[in-house]
């Protein structure tokens, strides 16, 4: 049987919507990044929100990461997932960046789960050197005969558990939302007979000053438009805003 374009795209998005919903293989993804001298720089995160309407995916990070600043410096990103019981792979490229919206960063904190809030807590930023036994390296932690750090000391403070725990608003200040504007889906399919593979790229995004600017590209020739909710039109060359372009091409 042959599968249309709007089948997969519909088939991304339930996939997408169902990683945020349960535990799937697509739950945990990989970001890349650019850092400050143009190296790429790879994260595993956890897919938080999908959102077919928008466009959009969202993943959270500690806003003192390396990734946050990398973000401001350069929007571009890529997102893949890979599903292994289906022999699938979704590569999402696009441009990110910080929601700064006070009342959405407030929905998107409480939506975590304890564990995941408290997270936030340590006051350490990500990436403090650490010595073997967990405490800051260099902070002159007290040690016993054995040479273990004395309890109650400051390697209790490094883990955030003691006195030094912040609490609940400074956790919020040092948590990000991230919002991934998606331009372009790479659907490849290993598991088919032959292998298959669809690319999406969606049209209309140009003007959005808070992604970056313009993309100012067209899309490739002999893409057929494809609207959020309807099937394949016939139509070729750029779609209109919130709708995808899409075709089959060589794995």
């Amino acid at each position: 049987m042959t599968t249309t374009t709007q089948e997969i795209l519909d088939e991304i998005w339930r996939s997408l919507d169902a990683a945020v919903r349960g535990r799937t293989p697509f739950t945990l993804g990989y970001l890349g990044t650019v850092d400050a001298a143009g190296a790429p720089r790879v994260r595993a995160v956890i897919l938080r929100r999908s959102d077919r309407g928008s466009g959009c995916l969202h993943v959270v990070s500690d806003r003192r990461a390396a990734k946050v600043g990398e973000l401001a410096g350069d929007p571009r990103v890529a997102f893949t997932v890979w599903d292994e019981d289906r022999s699938v792979q979704l590569r999402v490229e696009g441009r990110a960046l910080e929601v700064l919206d006070a009342e959405e960063r407030a929905r998107a904190w409480e939506s975590l789960s304890p564990g995941s809030r408290d997270l936030y807590r340590s006051p350490l930023v990500p990436g403090t050197p650490l010595a073997d036994d967990g405490a800051p390296a260099g902070s002159g932690a007290p040690t016993g005969t054995d040479g273990m750090p004395v309890v109650g000391s400051a390697e209790e403070s490094a883990t955030g558990s003691g006195a030094e725990r912040e609490d609940d608003a400074a956790a919020f200040g040092r948590f990000a939302w991230i919002r991934i504007d998606c331009e372009r889906l790479d659907w490849l399919d290993l598991s088919a007979s032959p292998q298959a593979r669809w690319e999406f790229e969606r049209g209309g995004l140009g003007g959005r000053d808070e992604r970056g600017g313009d993309d100012g590209g067209d899309q490739p020739g002999g893409l057929d438009g494809l609207g959020q909710r309807g099937g394949d039109d016939g139509r070729a060359g750029r779609g209109a805003e919130g709708e995808w372009t899409g075709r089959r091409v060589v794995p």
